[in-house]
């Protein structure tokens, strides 16, 4: 991941905000496998509207917060 925002200078999720991911909503998540290399992925997670709205920033801060647990 860290390869593919590279050049567009997007901090990328860490492993342990990717486990926690896959931990508690599994189903949000998609991995594409082709030859035994990552190719394409998707990650989705779920957001109290009512307490985040639109506020990108909050959620980038949350994200952050998550990252640097455990």
């Amino acid at each position: 991941m860290s390869e593919a925002y590279a050049g567009i200078g997007g901090v990328h999720w860490s492993e342990h905000a990717i486990r926690t991911l896959l931990a508690i909503f599994p189903e949000g998540q998609l991995c594409v496998v082709v030859n035994g290399r990552v190719v394409a992925s998707v990650l989705a997670i779920i957001v109290d509207y009512a307490a985040y709205g639109d506020r990108r920033t909050d959620l980038y801060e949350l994200r952050m917060k998550s990252d640097h647990k455990g």
